[in-house]
């Protein structure tokens, strides 16, 4: 999963198409004003900063030159660093180009930016961006150090941190910054989800589930939220009875879906899944036969009914795991009424196999239904 830095909010904020065009048409007529006007400094700061924001290259590096030609003393690297190099990095966060934003960022630094802070904080984003996670963990604390020394935190900003140690694994550190950010732990309902999942990564389950379930009750209607809780319900404590509650949960959320059918497909085949593993082979096909309901349709969905329906009694665990085995194979054979079908979402035996890419996830939940076949017992 690529992990993404909180300077995405801010990029996919931008406006596009027609609404970009009409900002770069006023941006240019701002400098040819400012360049009318003969004044000076703060006029080019925010039209660097203008053109930065609007991912406009071509006027950006022409009005950097100019000022890099106007400014050649050595006293003013400082006014280039700060508004010709860190807008240069700036520009290439924008645009989606995080390794060339690196080199202008540095550039910004060694040519002692005013507040290098401020490239602290760029340069831990466009290293998450790079995959380059090290790093950004170094900028990070550099950063964090600074406001520490100073005796002030930002809260949001902090958590925005936290997010990117969650997603990459480092759950005791993004933990520890979430305390640090909320001490009081006076957490807002959008913050409860993530806390959650930190509090799962360092095995504290029952807060961890506190919290998740608190979320919950403000976000009713979220049933990605709702797969989550329920795969590790399973996963971290095998509670098979709220796993089942959840999931079912999930599936009422999904309701309000365009079109629910195929993600609640993937809800009972999880089901299925699971009372295979405890060998609950009434609910195993219960949960199967509805997989196939909302699957497929008309004829498709009738033998799959009918296959269900007519199997033998389950005498031991072998035969039921056979037969389950043998009605999935056939829902991906090419003999099947629809022809040959993708084999996607095959079935696990051990969906726990699955908990850190579940407790890691951050942006949709279907990578929860991506179970291995191969640990099938």
């Amino acid at each position: 999963m690529a992990v993404k830095s909180w300077f995405e909010e801010m990029r996919e904020c931008m406006e596009t198409g027609k609404e970009l065009e009409e900002k770069r048409q006023e941006a240019i007529q701002n400098e040819a004003d400012w360049r009318a006007s003969g004044e000076e400094l703060n006029l080019e700061d925010d039209l660097m900063l203008e053109y930065a924001n609007y991912q406009m290259e071509k006027e950006l590096k022409a009005l950097g030159n100019y000022i890099i030609k106007k400014y050649p003393d050595k006293d003013d690297k400082w006014f280039i660093a700060d508004t010709v190099y860190f807008q240069y990095g700036r520009y290439y966060m924008f645009a989606n180009q995080p390794a060339e934003a690196v080199k202008w960022f540095k550039k910004a630094i060694k040519d002692k930016l005013p507040y290098p802070y401020n490239a602290w904080e760029m340069l831990a984003a466009a290293y998450v961006e790079t995959g380059d996670y090290k790093k950004a963990d170094y900028w990070i604390r550099r950063y964090m150090a600074h406001y520490r020394s100073e005796g002030r935190i930002s809260p949001s900003q902090w958590m925005d941190f936290s997010k990117f140690y969650l997603a990459v694994g480092w759950f005791e550190r993004a933990l520890a910054i979430m305390l640090e950010a909320k001490p009081k732990q006076d957490w807002l309902w959008y913050d409860l989800q993530e806390v959650a999942r930190a509090y799962f990564g360092v095995k504290n389950y029952d807060k961890g589930f506190e919290l998740y379930e608190a979320y919950l009750q403000k976000c009713s209607d979220d049933d990605y939220g709702f797969s989550e809780i329920a795969l590790a319900y399973y996963n971290y404590v095998n509670d098979v009875e709220r796993s089942e509650q959840h999931y079912l949960k999930c599936v009422e959320a999904a309701a309000s879906r365009e079109n629910p059918r195929s993600w609640n497909a993937k809800v009972y085949d999880n089901l299925s899944v699971i009372f295979a593993n405890e060998k609950d082979w009434d609910k195993c096909f219960h949960y199967l036969k509805l997989h196939f309901q909302n699957k497929f349709q008309g004829v498709e969905a009738d033998i799959f009914t009918q296959i269900i329906d007519q199997r033998p009694t389950i005498e031991d665990d072998d035969m039921g795991i056979g037969i389950y085995h043998a009605i999935k194979d056939f829902e991906h054979s090419p003999l099947r009424p629809g022809g040959l079908q993708s084999a996607e979402g095959l079935v696990a035996s051990q969906p726990s196999a699955e908990v850190s890419s579940a407790n890691r996830q951050t942006d949709g939940m279907s990578g929860l239904f991506e179970l291995d076949e191969s640990q099938s017992n």
